[in-house]
């Protein structure tokens, strides 16, 4: 595994504890800088905000009790 990848696999980890223990979306951004790009299916969000608005509505989407479930 090189540094990118390791990298990567400690970002997707830190989000999923953060999620399966509802620590909100405040804990998932602290792995994105100010001027983070992420990339989704649809779009590519621009910076924190944006970024917050993807999580919150992902979050928001999904159905009743499904983070016990996962």
């Amino acid at each position: 595994m090189n540094a990118r990848q390791s990298d990567t696999e400690f970002v997707v980890r830190n989000h999923l504890q953060a999620f399966v223990e509802q620590q909100g979306v405040d804990a998932i951004l602290r792995d994105y800088d100010d001027d983070a790009r992420f990339l989704s299916e649809i779009r590519t969000y621009h910076g924190k905000r944006e970024i917050r608005g993807f999580f919150e509505a992902f979050l928001a989407s999904l159905p009743p009790n499904a983070i016990n479930h996962f």
